[in-house]
């Protein structure tokens, strides 16, 4: 016959004590929150937290609309060119989308 003995930990509980207050823990932590407490609990810190969320669509828009401006570049260089558009006005063109992604991408990094 094997016995099997709890193991103790140096403050003297043994680990059959920590599961049981392991269990009670869990038992007595109650539902979630619900979203409404949550928003109550940041009710102070409401006008940060939509500013950050503003600013952080702001930046997204940016960060999305710097393809579409680069595609409109390309389709100056390769529909203008083509046409025979004079090289000087085709470079403007570029050169003023280009100068609106710059200002996009350092608007997106604030």
């Amino acid at each position: 016959n094997i016995e099997v003995h709890p193991i103790e930990d140096p403050t003297g509980s043994s680990s059959t004590d920590q599961v049981k207050d392991a269990k009670l823990e869990t038992d007595t932590e109650g539902p979630p929150p619900s979203i409404w407490k949550l928003l109550g609990l940041a009710r102070e810190e409401f006008c940060a937290l939509l500013s950050a969320f503003c600013i952080q669509v702001v930046s997204e828009v940016c960060e999305l609309a710097i393809p579409l401006i680069l595609s409109r570049a390309y389709d100056v260089v390769v529909e203008d060119l083509n046409d025979g558009r004079q090289v000087e006005a085709v470079r403007q063109d570029v050169a003023s989308f280009m100068v609106l992604v710059l200002i996009l991408h350092g608007v997106s990094m604030l």
